[in-house]
């Protein structure tokens, strides 16, 4: 559920101004249909501050965490499905979470046969894992199941691009165009593959197109002024790196290709300016980008895998949940949060799930989690803040919605709910 979701509900509950002592149960709704999370590979969310747990907590956590794994398989597996091992693992592999991963996807599969979802999910996975063959099998499937699924297609146009598969991303993106001639996300991989093929003109008309449907998207300028640049457009490539670059104000790739376009115009200033924000772009990015950082530093505790894992446990989680199986949703997001201690949206979907429940003492042991995680999001603030009140710690609650007002001093729901709330002393 999304974060926005949670707030709506939590500021329905004390817009009613409940009495002292009295407990406000929200409205029981089912929830909407909502999207899985995707993986990272075209635009990769803004990443929240994080606490890391220290080197002897990881090391610790990676035993307990394979142990949980090696009962969580035997758990979810049938009676013919029961892994065969006498003694579980004592401490995780890239293998026992692969294992384990795709064990929760084939789950999904079975459960669910008629939706595309599951396959998505495990297509992403095979693009992580470098198996780029099985996931486009999973995305035709998913196209043949959902056919006006855009997701499907733009997977498919970029994993054939990035196989050096140009004619086939072509026909790809041509088959979708004919399904949605305005389907977001395809005129870029179009782009991408004509690029391929030596048509630049053909290129930049298709990237042209990708910028009019999606204009805030920092990718498609981006692409866009490569398209320019090697059509020796340089002023528009230039003007095209810029929007990139406002959009998306650490997008390193941007920043270098103004470096190089000022070079070709003449304008030696305006070159040097961004070549020495673009050397402190790059030195940012080693000490901030997840991926490089936990690669070097705690590749030896699996970071990458574990996330992947609970990335899928999360998906895996609201699947369930969105067909009302929710004890199953609920172990899956508990796994998900065991398997990666930073993982705010599994944690985002217990608070609720809890706090739909009346389980207040529970719902607030993730809101403090994720107000730990997320120090700077009001939003958690203003959630504990809530779940304090329910539970008629008043004073507590207080402190929690000024916190929120502080990170938010203009925000009227977090002022109006404070009044709510004191109201109640």
């Amino acid at each position: 559920m999304k974060l926005a979701a949670v707030v709506e509900w939590f500021s329905e509950v004390y817009m009613e101004n409940p009495g002292p002592g009295q407990v406000v149960m929200a409205k029981r709704r089912k929830r909407g249909k909502r999207k899985t999370k995707n993986s990272n590979r075209s635009q990769p969310p803004a990443s929240t501050a994080s606490k890391r747990p220290t080197w002897a907590l990881a090391l610790t956590a990676v035993v307990c965490v394979g142990i949980a794994g090696f009962f969580w398989l035997r758990s979810l597996a049938g009676p013919e499905e029961e892994l065969q091992r006498d003694e579980p693992p004592s401490q995780y592999t890239e293998e026992n979470l692969e294992q384990e991963t795709m064990a929760v996807l084939n789950r999904l599969v079975k459960d669910f046969p008629d939706s595309a979802d599951p396959l998505g999910l495990m297509g992403d996975l095979y693009v992580e894992l470098g198996k780029t063959a099985e996931a486009m099998k999973c995305w035709e499937k998913c196209a043949e199941l959902q056919p006006h699924r855009a997701g499907s297609y733009v997977r498919m146009a970029s994993t054939a691009v990035e196989r050096g598969e140009f004619e086939r991303a072509v026909a790809i993106a041509h088959k979708a165009l004919r399904i949605d001639p305005v389907m977001p996300g395809i005129y870029c991989e179009l782009g991408r593959a004509l690029r391929g093929l030596a048509k630049p003109t053909e290129s930049l008309a298709a990237l042209e197109k990708a910028v009019q449907i999606s204009p805030k998207s920092a990718v498609n300028h981006y692409l866009l002024g490569q398209a320019y640049q090697q059509l020796q457009q340089y002023e528009q490539a230039k003007q095209s790196y810029l929007t990139a670059l406002q959009i998306k104000p650490n997008y390193t790739e941007a920043c270098y290709g103004i470096v190089s376009v000022s070079a070709r115009l003449g304008q030696k200033d305006e070159a040097a300016k961004y070549r020495k924000k673009f050397k402190e772009m790059k030195a940012r990015d080693w000490q901030t980008l997840p991926d490089e950082r936990d690669y070097v530093l705690h590749h030896r505790f699996l970071v990458k895998s574990r996330r992947r894992a609970s990335k899928t446990h999360t998906n895996a989680g609201i699947l369930y949940y969105e067909r009302d199986r929710r004890q199953t949703a609920e172990k899956h997001w508990l796994r998900a949060a065991e398997l990666d201690p930073a993982n705010t949206g599994c944690r985002e979907e217990l608070m609720t799930l809890y706090q739909q429940s009346g389980r207040n003492e529970e719902a607030l042991r993730m809101c403090e989690q994720l107000r730990q995680l997320a120090p700077e999001n009001p939003q958690y603030h203003m959630c504990a803040g809530t779940l304090l009140t329910r539970m008629n710690r008043i004073e507590d609650a207080l402190l929690a919605v000024r916190q929120a007002i502080e990170l938010e001093p203009n925000n009227a729901t977090f002022r109006q709910l404070y009044d709510q709330i004191e109201k109640r002393k």
